[in-house]
């Protein structure tokens, strides 16, 4: 909790409130209101109630206005501050979208990887160290990228294309030529690159 400016006696000034514009845009367009010695916890944390020398939270309406709603997840309303208690308060927050911090566990948003669009996209489906990565040739052939860019098979965290087949079947090869395998990626064949290229060339 953030500590706010005390007058003589210890205690938090309480003076008319002052209104914030929201912090969240899928939060209700009524201003928030914060006493003025939480001005700044307020949009960061919620916490928009002086109460003693700490700032606290007091309203449903303030947690999801908040930095820490649109950032973290902290967006549900609990005694005196606002804090991760569903997987809805994750589902959109900005670590969820940009970590795959997708899923509440134990107060805070971890990785939900095999749910995530991390998994769907790009095979990262398995957690390490608080991370999204790839667990085996298996996550990348159910992935988008399987299927688009023939990137089928696993190497280290990522997934690559090693196989021509993969690279054949794949949506860029019949979009944009790139039919063959080679250093991790499907590539166009060149004029000299055998029946590829010889194929290109008869198309010309």
């Amino acid at each position: 909790m953030a500590l706010v400016a005390c007058d003589d006696a210890g205690s938090a000034r309480q003076v008319p409130e002052r209104a914030l514009p929201a912090a969240s845009a899928s939060a209700s367009a009524e201003p928030v209101q914060a006493d003025p010695p939480c001005v700044e916890a307020c949009v960061r944390e919620g916490a928009c109630r002086a109460r003693g020398t700490r700032c606290v939270a007091a309203r449903v309406e303030d947690c999801a206005r908040s930095e820490g709603c649109r950032n973290d997840g902290r967006c549900t309303f609990r005694l005196d501050e606002c804090v991760v208690a569903r997987d809805e308060d994750c589902a959109e927050a900005v670590s969820c979208r940009t970590h795959g911090a997708c899923v509440h566990r134990h107060g805070v948003c971890v990785p939900g990887c095999a749910r995530s669009q991390f998994c769907r996209r790009e095979g990262r489906c398995a957690e390490r160290e608080g991370r999204c990565v790839v667990g085996g040739d298996g996550h990348c052939r159910k992935a988008a990228v399987c299927a688009d860019e023939g990137r089928c098979h696993a190497d280290g965290e990522r997934c690559i294309a090693t196989s021509n087949d993969d690279c054949r079947a794949s949506t860029w090869c019949k979009t944009l030529g790139r039919c063959h395998a080679r250093e991790g990626a499907c590539i166009e064949a060149s004029s000299e690159g055998g029946a590829g290229g010889s194929q290109q060339q008869r198309t010309q």
